[in-house]
């Protein structure tokens, strides 16, 4: 694999942006299927920081698409994070999703490079950040509510997608700004809020 391809690669995101733009005067080549729809590329990715890690730090899109495996780790996560909640209340659950959070995001703004840090990072932050999913706040739901329980739990579950559709597209803008590193203080000042 050609190292200087890390390099051109958020090139090659902005170079798909303007094909599924609409066209300008002189452009001959063209995307078809989606075609003037300008699809947000966030859409399209893993994550908002990937070409901005992949360019500074060099690293292969294959190694970086590792990060895919972790959503096997949540799984086998989660049933653990509903145990701790039920021993030790929702509050404490919850607390250590919210107070340890906006450190993994200062951890991750830190970053030196190396893609075992940031798989290790990754893997904790995804450790503590299973205490602010619905797996936790679904227990008030079960315990406070009896007529509109169905809603309620919806409620909860579409609260993180919610935050997400509106976020991610100003995150990304944020990002483009101020680079990777402001984008993970970004994250941890909105967690702080």
């Amino acid at each position: 694999v050609n190292p200087m391809e890390a390099d051109r690669f958020p090139d090659d995101v902005l170079e798909l942006q303007a094909l599924l733009a609409e066209p300008q005067l002189g452009q001959t080549l063209r995307a078809v299927p989606g075609f003037g729809t300008n699809v947000p590329l966030w859409i399209l990715g893993s994550s908002l920081f990937g070409a901005h890690l992949i360019k500074e730090f060099g690293w292969q899109r294959s190694d970086f698409a590792l990060i895919g495996i972790f959503s096997i780790i949540l799984f086998l996560v989660l049933p653990i994070t509903g145990r701790i909640t039920d021993m030790f209340g929702v509050r404490v659950a919850a607390g250590i999703g919210i107070f340890l959070t906006p450190l993994s995001f200062i951890a991750l703004s830190q970053m030196n490079g190396d893609i075992r840090v940031f798989f290790a990072i990754n893997f904790v932050q995804m450790l503590i950040m299973s205490f602010t999913t619905s797996t936790v706040y679904n227990r008030v739901v079960a315990d406070r509510f009896i007529n509109a329980r169905g809603i309620a739990f919806a409620i909860v579950m579409l609260g993180a997608p919610a935050v997400g559709a509106v976020l991610a597209p100003v995150l990304g803008d944020f990002i483009n700004a101020y680079g990777w590193r402001g984008g993970y203080q970004a994250m941890e000042g909105l967690c702080l809020f």
